[in-house]
């Protein structure tokens, strides 16, 4: 299975009668804007007045195929989509001082047939983007550093030793984030040799940088059989998170004081989580739980040192609804749930599948610590597996895709 569809397809696996979104969109929070309202990705305008969250919408020209990654660095909003021009593909950049007005950068340096993934500050005033290049059937990782925020050279990236598949290693990097100017990535590759028929296994990487230009690489031990998911900076150094597909495993989480030396600290039973953040008193988790009723309901796992978590349940009334992602505002998390079950895309936006359930709204949660989970009201109306949240001038910011050469980016306020 691809790379790009590895993530997105274990997700799929948890409601087996869910019929899923084809498309993409992404969701950006900041800290006082919330999610567009609407039957559809293209509906853009303010919530119901009882809501607390209210969202202003701009339409910018910027052709993507798949959904945008946005990255806060020395005051600006950047926005990273990806272009299609035959049979090659490569990332475009935009920047906004305000989220309203973009300006898309004239050259970035990005080379054909990179595919961006995650992008974050470097701390210093530049951009860090982490992706893989796809020119053949090995998939390199790269990394791509801009100090100055608009031009990106590319990064000397040590690759993971090749093991049993000399030649033939394939490797993603899907997540960085950066604290006490120590510079992080984190993704998998292959450890087994897939051209001789065997099952996909993966095992975990990690990168760390000072300056950008050089990332040096570490194993996560005992990591054989998992797929990177998310990582994020916290008091304690850097988390990791990572599924074990075709398990009953659930979820693995690996710790790293500098971003260089990591350890298996926990794991957390369930079958759909997609984020890891931090909070002052620790990490959360946000996804979802299989229930006996509702088939799947959003769910999220509070540790203060990530090794023991705690679980929590978001109250709802709907089938298959999701926590399909999350971001830190202020000591808060702000979560978006989905329903997947019931809707298909077609046209402009999801469509009612013969005999599923009706069709449920996104909504917006917050919660302290993730436990209790407060709806604060409708949520912005994207399809599954978002890409990328931010936080910016205190805003929440989403970026969907509603056309062919269009992205919508929302922002909102939480009264």
């Amino acid at each position: 299975m691809s790379r790009k569809g590895r993530n997105a397809a274990a997700i799929a696996g948890l409601v087996a009668t869910a019929i899923l979104a084809a498309g993409l969109l992404v969701v950006v929070v900041n800290r006082n804007s919330p999610p567009v309202s609407g039957s559809s990705p293209s509906d853009a305008g303010a919530l119901p007045a009882h809501s607390k969250v209210q969202w202003h919408a701009t339409k910018v020209s910027a052709e993507s195929s798949l959904s945008p990654f946005l990255a806060v660095s020395n005051g600006r909003l950047y926005m990273v989509t990806d272009v299609r021009q035959g049979s090659s593909r490569g990332p475009e950049l935009w920047s906004s001082a305000d989220a309203v007005h973009w300006q898309q950068a004239a050259d970035p340096g990005f080379e054909p047939n990179f595919t961006a993934r995650a992008a974050v500050g470097d701390g210093n005033g530049g951009l860090v983007v982490v992706g893989e290049l796809t020119p053949s059937e090995a998939i390199v990782p790269q990394i791509w550093h801009a100090t100055d925020g608009k031009t990106f050279a590319k990064a000397q990236v040590q690759l993971p030793a090749q093991g049993s598949a000399p030649g033939t290693t394939s490797g993603q990097i899907v997540a960085a984030a950066v604290s006490a100017e120590q510079m992080v990535a984190f993704g998998d590759h292959d450890v087994v040799d897939m051209t001789k028929g065997a099952p996909e296994v993966r095992g975990l990487d990690a990168w760390h940088s000072r300056d950008g230009s050089t990332w040096t690489h570490s194993d996560l031990a005992g990591s054989d059989g998992y797929q990177a998911v998310s990582m994020t900076a916290w008091s304690g150094g850097f988390a990791a998170l990572a599924s074990q597909p075709g398990t009953d495993a659930g979820y693995g989480v690996w710790l790293s004081a500098d971003g260089v030396v990591w350890h298996r600290a926990g794991s957390i039973a369930t079958f759909g989580a997609v984020s890891i953040m931090a909070l002052p008193q620790g990490l959360i988790v946000v996804g979802s739980r299989q229930n006996a009723t509702l088939g799947m309901v959003p769910a999220s796992w509070s540790s203060a040192d990530g090794t023991t978590w705690t679980e929590a349940i978001a109250p709802v009334n709907d089938f298959g609804t999701m926590f399909d992602g999350a971001i830190v505002v202020g000591h808060s998390v702000v979560a978006i749930a989905l329903s997947h079950v019931g809707w298909s895309q077609s046209g402009g936006g999801p469509s009612q599948s013969p005999g599923a359930p009706a069709w449920v709204p996104p909504s917006t949660w917050i919660s302290n610590d993730g436990s209790p989970w407060q709806l604060l009201g409708a949520g912005p109306a994207f399809q599954s597996y978002l890409s990328s949240l931010t936080t910016f001038d205190g805003k929440v910011v989403v970026a969907s895709i509603t056309g062919v050469a269009e992205v919508t980016v929302s922002v909102g306020d939480l009264s």
